[in-house]
């Protein structure tokens, strides 16, 4: 019986590590979708930026174009000047050209701040482009390291299912029975150490004379308030 419970304890241990093995391999791609995130938020980012500034060429363009507009419209009024045949038609086209100045002025303005402005994004955006083209090789890197870290879980994932299968292949049929069903109720623990007088599964108190049937291993024992397999980790060596 002694043989029966360390192969249960075995098996127990073999299967947490399995377990913790499958959980680390479904983490990985959530890790890698956190830097694919980041790398595609930073690409993001760049195209915003540079949608931005074409916008703002666009609009310097519009306001050289106004410019020129408004300057040919000086050219033309000025020309009237020498027609004009009374004061009043006179001051009436210096303040017109006066008025087209100002808009020039304005225009002008605009155009100088929309250039400060198309110089700093345009500075913004090859930084941008350098965090990018970083954060891109850290994604390469990582899902590199994680394409290696996956092919070694494989492997040893291979070696713990075959352990699994060899102890299976010795214990006896209804106990292993008996550990699946456990393995399904209690979350992948059905083999826990007693000590302390306490279950370690439940960490409920067990009588004194149970405690005592478990260390001597002479028999399987099961929690009687949790059902799990028992066993003393002093005389299993553990």
């Amino acid at each position: 019986m002694m043989d029966q419970l360390k192969l249960l304890v075995d098996l127990q241990n073999v299967d947490s590590e399995i377990k913790d093995i499958e959980n680390k391999k479904e983490d990985i791609p959530r890790e890698l979708d956190t830097h694919r995130e980041r790398f595609q938020s930073a690409r993001k980012e760049i195209d915003f930026l540079m949608e931005n500034i074409q916008r703002i060429k666009k609009e310097r363009i519009k306001k050289e174009q106004d410019v020129q507009i408004e300057g040919d419209l000086i050219l033309k009024t000025k020309r009237k000047l020498p027609e004009v045949k009374t004061n009043k038609e006179y001051s009436a086209l210096l303040a017109e050209i006066d008025s087209i100045k100002k808009k020039i002025d304005r225009f002008e303005d605009e155009e100088l701040n929309l250039m400060e402005i198309l110089e700093e994004k345009e500075r913004d955006s090859e930084r941008k482009k350098e965090e990018l083209i970083e954060e891109k090789r850290r994604f390469q890197e990582i899902s590199h390291q994680k394409e290696d870290e996956i092919a070694r879980l494989n492997i040893l994932l291979d070696e713990k299912s075959k352990r699994h299968d060899e102890i299976v292949l010795s214990l006896d049929g209804k106990l292993y029975e008996n550990y699946t069903k456990l393995m399904d109720l209690k979350k992948g623990l059905a083999v826990v150490q007693f000590g302390d007088n306490a279950c370690k599964g439940c960490y409920k108190e067990l009588p004194p004379q149970m405690g005592i049937e478990i260390k001597k291993m002479s028999s399987i024992i099961h929690c009687p308030h949790c059902s799990r397999f028992l066993f003393w980790a002093e005389i299993m060596g553990k």
